[in-house]
């Protein structure tokens, strides 16, 4: 019977262990390797529930949200250059942002790329962001206009 009892406690223990390998396998995959900027890839579309792709954007962003604004559309407007920033940083400047990262995971994430990524700009933009997401605060219209004509990103041209 005690036979029966170590077996069964060294299954067990030898299967919760291969269960933590597995279920924390990213832990041992190598910095840079493909599998990584693969997972990068396809997380980075979707962030914090925002359509990210820049084929989801318009081809510039600061008039499509200027308009958006002038329209009386200000969250969409503002919404409109978070998006197109998060995206430009990801594709301009390989930040690495997932799905998953808060507003203010993805300003240290920028910060820590440098200054390749306009990371001030990128802070202010997200400042107004969240004044209006979750306090309902909506900038002025001079505010956004500076927001719009300050875009340090280049925008994409139609071929």
């Amino acid at each position: 019977l005690s036979w029966i009892f170590i077996i069964s406690a060294a299954g067990i223990l030898l299967g919760l262990i291969g269960w933590l390998i597995w279920a924390n396998r990213h832990v041992f995959k190598i910095p840079g390797g493909r599998a990584e900027r693969i997972a990068i890839t396809t997380a980075a579309r979707v962030v914090m529930g925002m359509e990210v792709s820049p084929e989801s954007l318009p081809d510039n962003v600061p008039d499509a949200a200027r308009a958006l604004w002038k329209q009386g559309r200000h969250q969409e407007a503002l919404g409109l250059l978070y998006r197109g920033s998060i995206s430009r940083v990801i594709e301009l400047g390989r930040v690495e942002i997932r799905e998953s990262d808060t507003e203010g995971d993805c300003v240290r994430r920028v910060d820590e790329a440098g200054a390749a990524v306009h990371p001030e700009y990128f802070r202010g933009i997200t400042g107004v962001w969240m004044g209006l997401a979750y306090a309902g605060v909506y900038p002025d219209e001079q505010a956004v206009e500076n927001l719009c004509r300050q875009w340090p990103f280049v925008e994409r041209r139609k071929a």
